[in-house]
């Protein structure tokens, strides 16, 4: 039989007791309880630099109105939120990653000085807590790889470097664009980059990364550090994520 098992928040009182959130689904009868604590992700280091950094683009927001700073902060607030779902998902052991920009900050996506004012102090915070800041081409608007290279070139900092994606670029559709942005991105790269074999576009339409093209761009950028496996495609996810490693080992044999 097998045994059922819950998993409830509570708080701790001062006098020993404990006071759940809600009622768990178990009957009646003796039950193991085991505790731990919980952080709250609102007294962290990187929720309170945050917080400092969307409070400064607020202040932006009342000099200029509807502009890229406007847009920027609405992109910090969704940050805040994805950072508060994700911390409590991983129990704050790993920083997650952050998408930089939503769909519909067009116009911010252009903003390279401010873009690389605000990634400065980020890249700043990273130094001072030994954390390397590393950003992906994932949304093909707001982080496209020209861009992004921009930024970093910018910034000039050697703790913001670039994490360079086999196929996200691809969904713009731009085949030849995409693979100089591989290429741009690649050399700013530094501890890790995505091998991916495809990515849905727009319409739902796969496309597919040329591995032997993007891996000799890697080779060619004399690129050191780790090939993250990231299966993004149809199928079995660890079938799919073995024959990325064996491509990957053989194209860098």
């Amino acid at each position: 039989m097998s045994q059922m098992v819950v998993e409830i928040q509570g708080t701790l009182q001062a006098d020993g007791t404990l006071v759940l959130d809600e009622k768990p689904s178990l009957p009646p009868g003796p039950v193991r309880v085991m505790v731990r604590p919980v952080i709250d992700f609102k007294q962290t280091d990187i929720w309170k630099f945050f917080e400092r950094l969307r409070a400064e683009q607020a202040a932006l927001m009342q000099d200029h109105p509807g502009t890229a700073a406007q847009q920027a902060g609405d992109a910090l607030t969704a940050m805040n939120a994805s950072v508060q779902e994700l911390s409590a998902r991983v129990g704050y052991d790993t920083l997650p990653r952050v998408n930089s920009l939503a769909d519909d900050v067009r116009s911010a996506v252009h903003s390279v000085d401010r873009a690389a004012d605000t990634l400065l102090r980020v890249a700043e915070y990273g130094a001072a807590k030994n954390i390397l800041v590393n950003l992906e081409n994932d949304n093909p608007v707001s982080e496209d790889p020209f861009f992004i290279v921009s930024i970093i070139e910018k910034v000039n900092n050697p703790w913001l470097h670039t994490n360079p994606d086999f196929a996200n670029t691809l969904m713009t559709g731009k085949t030849e664009y995409a693979y100089k942005g591989v290429e741009a991105m690649f050399k700013h790269a530094y501890s890790i980059c995505h091998v991916k074999a495809m990515e849905a576009d727009e319409k739902g339409q796969l496309v597919h990364a040329d591995m032997a093209k993007t891996f000799g761009i890697l080779k060619s950028s004399n690129y050191k550090g780790y090939c993250s496996m990231e299966f993004d495609s149809p199928g079995d996810p660890n079938q799919g994520t073995s024959n990325l490693i064996a491509e990957t080992l053989k194209f860098l044999s």
